[in-house]
């Protein structure tokens, strides 16, 4: 005869849960449900372990009879765990049922369960991202208040972040972020929360390049570079070409040659030959790297600049007259 209790007393089932990933799943049992599980979790992209013979993987917690411990994935789509039924030697049969919190969602279209009741293991196949927390409980047939609640859940995952930037006359430089995430039911944080722009590598070569002076007539000249070395600043300075070209410059200082005298020489990009600057802002080429942290992920982007605002506003030849 079958029967949930007996000289044997009530049968119980013990958990030994399985889930790690972003697709993180909870726990619940009578008389248990309102402790937070997620820090038994990791991220997909965590690369950390846990010896299932530590104590970290061996010391659960029980309460009713029903003890949690966590065990590991099978992949990003499968989760697995394992039971144990109290007391080993039974006569009842263990079966599960699946439901969402949002009652108008068939938590099948979701998720896929199959239950080993001859391995005592039950593995769950995400087959699609569900925007509610599904429960599957396991339960004692002949007494189903006998059972004990793992909690499904997809956590929100970032699917890009697209970084653009504004760069308008008189006005500081700008940059627009916009953030997609997947659906899931744990949401996380799309906001970016720290950023930074720094000048490209290639591009501070290639402009100290363009500034350098070949030869000056000074007598032990120092030379120091300006405008390369806080790209930040043209986030709250008023950006024009003009400006920005005529910040990046080469200054050198030293004792005339000639004169005996004191004497700077400077050179900036407004300086040097047209046909050298629109091919150093083609449009193209990175001037600036951008980097901005959303979820503790960092999202990097290149900015290029193009010149397109500096009219020619004068001619002036060599000579105004000449004879053959």
């Amino acid at each position: 005869m079958r029967k949930g209790k007996g000289r044997f007393g009530t049968v119980l089932i013990v958990l030994l849960v399985a889930l790690v990933g972003v697709g993180a799943v909870g726990f619940l049992s009578q008389g248990f449900k309102n402790l937070d599980y997620k820090d038994w979790f990791k991220n997909d992209d965590d690369s950390s372990t846990v010896d299932p013979n530590s104590d970290e993987a061996t010391v659960g917690i029980t309460e009713n009879g029903i003890t949690l411990k966590p065990l590991f994935a099978d992949s990003t789509t499968t989760k697995s765990f394992s039971y144990t039924v109290d007391p080993s030697v039974h006569t009842g049969s263990i079966s599960y049922s699946l439901t969402c919190s949002n009652t108008s969602t068939n938590p099948s279209d979701y998720y896929s369960v199959v239950l080993d009741t001859e391995n005592q293991t039950v593995s769950i196949t995400l087959v699609d991202i569900c925007d509610y927390q599904c429960l599957i409980k396991l339960y004692s047939v002949d007494n189903p208040d006998v059972n004990a609640v793992v909690t499904l859940d997809y956590q929100q995952r970032i699917l890009s972040v697209v970084s653009t930037l504004n760069a308008v006359e008189g006005s500081p430089l700008s940059i627009h972020d916009v953030v997609t995430k997947s659906k899931g039911s744990i949401a996380v944080s799309s906001a970016v929360t720290s950023s930074s722009l720094t000048f490209d590598a290639d591009f501070v070569a290639a402009a100290q390049d363009l500034v350098s002076f070949t030869a000056v007539p000074l007598n032990n000249p120092v030379t120091t570079d300006y405008g390369l070395d806080d790209a930040s600043n043209w986030l709250t300075t008023n950006y024009s070409d003009t400006s920005f070209l005529g910040s990046i410059k080469e200054v050198v200082t030293g004792t005339s040659t000639i004169t005996g005298s004191q004497k700077t020489y400077t050179k900036s990009l407004l300086d040097c030959q047209s046909t050298d600057i629109l091919n150093l802002f083609d449009g193209t080429k990175p001037v600036f790297n951008y980097t901005a942290v959303v979820n503790g992920t960092e999202y990097k982007t290149d900015f290029a600049l193009e010149i397109n605002s500096i009219p020619i506003t004068g001619i002036d030849p060599s000579t105004t007259s000449i004879v053959f």
